[in-house]
């Protein structure tokens, strides 16, 4: 089974082009490097696998499941690590769990 599935994947900001037809495929079992210097699209691959991104064309699909816009059950299944803490100072330890939670639908 494929864990996740990458087809032509075209992302631009502002015209500007990001990702160019990107495709990959990782099946069970398997882990994936993204390496490349910066500005070569590592980040935007992450938030468009992630949810957090949408993608100009293309398709993406984690567990069977297709990315896209209301996929709020399979971000329910899919947990993202950032490089840095991200925690909002002012805000307490539960509304930080309520805010990040509300952003994949839980209660």
């Amino acid at each position: 089974m494929n864990i996740a599935l990458v087809s032509d994947v075209v992302k631009r900001y502002n015209g500007i082009l990001a990702l160019d037809h990107v495709d990959f495929e990782i099946a069970s079992g398997e882990v994936l490097d993204l390496l490349g210097p910066n500005g070569a699209g590592k980040t935007t691959v992450i938030r468009a696998l992630a949810g957090l991104l949408p993608v100009d064309s293309g398709n993406i699909q984690l567990v069977g499941l297709p990315q896209g816009p209301g996929g709020t059950g399979l971000k329910r299944r899919l947990g993202v690590v950032t490089q840095k803490i991200t925690v909002f100072e002012d805000l307490s330890a539960r509304e930080n769990l309520e805010f990040f939670g509300g952003l994949y639908g839980l209660k």
